[in-house]
């Protein structure tokens, strides 16, 4: 039973919303003008940043799970492998199993004392929703090209550092958490769509308009291309005017970030050649070599934030 949860929950996709969620909160605590070191149940900040990011796992976890149930056709064309198509777990198992991830989050959350924190509950109720829109039908945004990007970027990258800061302050009264955030955002709003590639065959068999299909696997690498350098550049010059004095976006240290966008959009141009040198790779095997790289950028731009406000 272990290896199934494993299998539904998929730990390496688990890292990125936790580091996302404690670099939030890192700029949350330094920007705050009322620095609150505990929550509403009495807890230390980094119990509660911990909290937090096991919250935003687990809903990770929980999307996972139930977009297993709901692909469970096409996977069983793509990748059958995975619990259900195997025949190791039933659907209605596989339910279970995603509504049990959810409610850890949602317990994780309320251990933190987040229970009349609304905005936590605002931005965390929205992730989860726009996780649920994404896999379950009637809504199932995962069927369209467009709709699909939308519905990943919201909550794994719009809100996951928001989500962050919320837990020690209040995102809606500075443009600094949004700001941080738009850097993920827009990076998966092109990045997201590689997971479609390795599906084309089940999505084609199962009417989903994904951008592969839409598109064919070379366009659809070319509009994917600018979304993994673009955002990154764009942070690199908000930090550098910012550092320049021409601008103040953020109370963390801009050269960090600076550097940081840099570093970033350099890696996102070297995977960017590499998908656009073989994109074909990317509809004949689950994992290409660039999918790891982009969640390792992903890891390094969380890494850089909480570098940016803990110096």
């Amino acid at each position: 039973m272990f290896k199934v949860l494993i299998d539904f929950a998929r730990p390496f996709t688990l890292i990125v919303p936790a580091l996302g969620v404690c670099a939030g909160a890192f700029a949350g605590l330094h920007s705050s003008a009322l620095i609150q070191s505990e929550s509403g149940a009495g807890l230390p900040f980094f119990a509660v940043m911990l909290l937090g990011a096991f919250a935003a796992a687990m809903l990770n976890a929980g999307s996972n799970a139930i977009n297993q149930v709901c692909d469970r056709r096409i996977d069983a064309v793509s990748k059958p492998e995975r619990p259900i198509p195997s025949g190791r777990v039933s659907v209605r198992q596989g339910v279970v199993i995603a509504l049990v991830f959810y409610l850890i989050a949602i317990g994780a959350l309320m251990l933190a004392g987040m229970w009349a924190n609304l905005p936590v509950l605002i931005i965390f109720g929205t992730a989860l929703i726009a996780t649920l829109a994404y896999s379950v039908p009637p809504i199932r945004t995962r069927n369209h090209a467009l709709t699909s990007s939308i519905t990943i970027s919201i909550p794994r990258g719009f809100l996951l550092l928001v989500a962050g800061y919320a837990l020690v302050a209040n995102p809606f009264e500075l443009i600094e958490p949004w700001v941080l955030g738009a850097t993920p955002g827009l990076y998966l709003l092109g990045a997201a769509a590689t997971k479609d590639f390795a599906d084309m065959e089940g999505d084609g068999a199962d009417g989903v308009r994904s951008l592969p299909i839409v598109f064919g696997v070379e366009k659809a690498i070319k509009l994917i291309a600018p979304f993994l350098v673009a955002p990154f550049a764009l942070l690199a010059l908000a930090m550098g005017l910012q550092a320049s004095g021409v601008i103040e976006l953020i109370s963390g240290n801009p050269l960090v970030l600076c550097i940081a966008g840099v570093l970033l959009a350099a890696w996102g141009f070297s995977v960017m050649r590499m998908l656009l040198r073989d994109p074909h790779a990317l509809s004949t095997t689950e994992n290409h070599p660039a999918w790891k790289q982009m969640y390792l950028m992903m890891m390094l731009y969380y890494v850089s934030v909480i570098a940016a406000y803990a110096a």
